[in-house]
């Protein structure tokens, strides 16, 4: 009879835990009470606690993390879930990303390509807020992976924590958050840098000029760190005077600098032309093809040429950079590449049918594709000018 008893008490735990977790109480990616939490408020002991759960950890309902406590790893779908042994992949994107339709378009059709062989579905959602990023999650179901875009938003990056805490299977793109273990995608923002400012120095430039947004976002700082160190390799001067990086919370995307940042643009221009001419920048590169826009855009109305007085250069290649007064160099992401490795990490890591290995979660998991600078009408080969101007200082 005792028996039977501590035998219901335990059921009662588990059906309590899993109506809770069906019903979104105890949403995807959220902790549990502790234990002794759990003891107090159903009055049981822990070992029928401890009981009550290990059904829910065996069915993968829940998740133990050692010292940090247990998570909702998925919630049962009674209907309008996915089939059976079905696999989808879902992009989850910010919504400003509708904006850059050349970057979430590309992306998804690397994800297809990758998967569509393997008879992966793949779906696309869209998140504004915590909110809308949460009721995502909220019908999650086993054969369900998720390749996300996070939006430095403080609160999503909280929850793709707690995802991943969760053994939710995902692989996050673009902007890697410090201490993220698991798999990582993006472009090699660092060698894209090099690349433009290596350029830039084989056509001649000495002075190059470097605006960005402050560099909270992993690819801007990483983007920064590139112009520095090849500015050093070139033996060219990182000139503090002639850095900005503009202020705000408008690291979400960069789109938002088109016209919220102008007159802090146009005040540093002023700044740069203020210089005596044999020190005045000779190129200007910026950190994203929006604030290069903005730039060309003020350029114009001080009547300054573009390639002739400054060689102008972007990063991200969006879809009207060649299509602006001057058409824009830039660096272009390879995002159909990138699309392709998320989508063969997140297949290879969670669907192939291989054990999971509990180790390489804290493993190094992150893949860098390589960009492309792409050369159009914006920059001037100084070269030849330079070695006109002294033949004729010469004389």
């Amino acid at each position: 009879m005792e028996h039977k008893e501590g035998q219901k008490a335990y059921q009662m735990v588990e059906d309590t835990i899993r109506c809770r977790i069906e019903d979104g109480s105890y949403s995807l990616g959220s902790q549990l009470p502790t234990e002794l939490e759990l003891v107090s408020e159903f009055n049981v002991s822990r070992m029928t606690v401890s009981r009550g759960l290990a059904e829910l950890i065996r069915e993968n309902l829940i998740k133990r993390i050692p010292g940090r406590g247990t998570f909702v790893c998925r919630r049962e779908v009674s209907s309008g879930g996915v089939k059976e042994n079905s696999t989808v992949v879902r992009c989850v994107w910010p919504g400003e990303i509708y904006s850059q339709p050349f970057a979430g378009n590309g992306i998804i059709q690397g994800v297809f390509d990758e998967l569509s062989a393997r008879s992966i579905q793949t779906g696309i959602a869209f998140y504004r807020s915590s909110d809308e990023f949460d009721r995502i999650f909220q019908n999650h179901e086993s054969g369900i992976g998720y390749i996300i875009w996070p939006s430095p938003i403080a609160s999503v990056q909280r929850r793709i924590s707690k995802l991943q805490a969760a053994g939710v299977p995902l692989v996050i793109l673009d902007n890697a958050q410090p201490g993220f273990s698991g798999c990582f995608v993006a472009t090699d923002n660092q060698a894209g840098a090099r690349m433009v400012i290596d350029h830039l120095a084989a056509c001649g430039h000495k002075r190059i000029a470097y605006i960005s947004p402050e560099p909270t976002m992993s690819s801007l700082a990483e983007r920064y760190a590139g112009v520095i160190s090849a500015l050093a390799a070139n033996g060219l001067l990182a000139c503090r005077e002639y850095f900005a990086m503009i202020p705000g919370d408008e690291a979400l995307l960069p789109a938002r600098y088109a016209s919220g940042k102008h007159a802090f643009i146009r005040n540093w221009i002023e700044r740069l032309l203020a210089f005596p001419e044999s020190r005045r920048p000779d190129a200007i590169f910026c950190s994203n093809d929006f604030i290069a826009v903005s730039v060309m855009n003020i350029l114009i109305e001080l009547n300054l040429r573009v390639p002739e007085d400054f060689s102008l250069v972007g990063f991200d290649n969006i879809d009207y950079a060649q299509w602006l007064p001057v058409p824009l160099s830039t660096v272009a992401h390879d995002f159909q590449s990138i699309g392709r490795v998320a989508g063969r990490r997140l297949y290879e890591r969670f669907f192939s049918g291989s054990s999971y290995d509990a180790a390489f979660e804290k493993s190094n998991d992150h893949y860098l594709v390589m960009p492309k600078l792409v050369l159009r009408d914006s920059v001037k080969d100084r070269r030849n000018s330079d070695q006109t101007q002294s033949s004729l200082n010469s004389k």
